[in-house]
């Protein structure tokens, strides 16, 4: 019997390293699409808001944030909506709520998820979307209008589309 020899061209470093390439690189197009997905979901929570924006307060706390591997990679960039009714600044004197206090409550709770989430989850990729009024639920369970079931809905719908489109299969 006759013995064969196979010299291969590729070492197995060589092989690990492309495998290594090629895992990184769909690891950044994940977290790029989910930033992407964030700032979809935030634009429709924004815009398709059903509550009247009495402060501007709740429309300003809706924010979304990119863990990768529990540290933060990506926040919204905060958007100030000012209220449509009057309020009693520091002097006293009536005017138009900024809607400033919103945006600072919504990166207070986006850090605080942000810390939650990244104990739970120190290795992988996480999306929240999140709006950090304490009454943003009230509005919604109470009131039955949308502050960020619309972008929750389309959130479901975007996900495993585009990780679809990544080469991912639902299991």
């Amino acid at each position: 019997m006759a013995s064969i020899n196979i010299n291969g061209k590729t070492s197995i470093l060589g092989v690990v390293k492309n495998i290594k390439v090629k895992t990184d690189a769909l690891k950044a197009r994940c977290i790029e699409t989910l930033c992407y997905i964030g700032e979809r979901c935030i634009t429709e929570a924004r815009k398709n808001g059903e509550y009247k924006d009495r402060t501007g307060n709740l429309r300003s706390s809706i924010g979304y944030v990119v863990l990768v591997d529990g540290r933060s990679y990506q926040n919204s960039n905060p958007k100030v909506y000012r209220g449509k009714n009057l309020v009693k600044n520091s002097k006293g004197k009536l005017v138009k709520s900024k809607g400033d206090n919103g945006a600072k409550e919504g990166q207070n709770l986006l850090d605080k998820l942000a810390d939650e989430f990244a104990g739970k989850y120190p290795k992988g990729i996480v999306l929240i979307v999140a709006a950090g009024m304490e009454y943003a639920v009230y509005v919604e369970e109470i009131h039955n209008l949308n502050v960020l079931t619309s972008a929750e809905l389309l959130a479901d719908d975007l996900v495993p589309r585009y990780l679809k489109k990544l080469g991912f299969k639902k299991v």
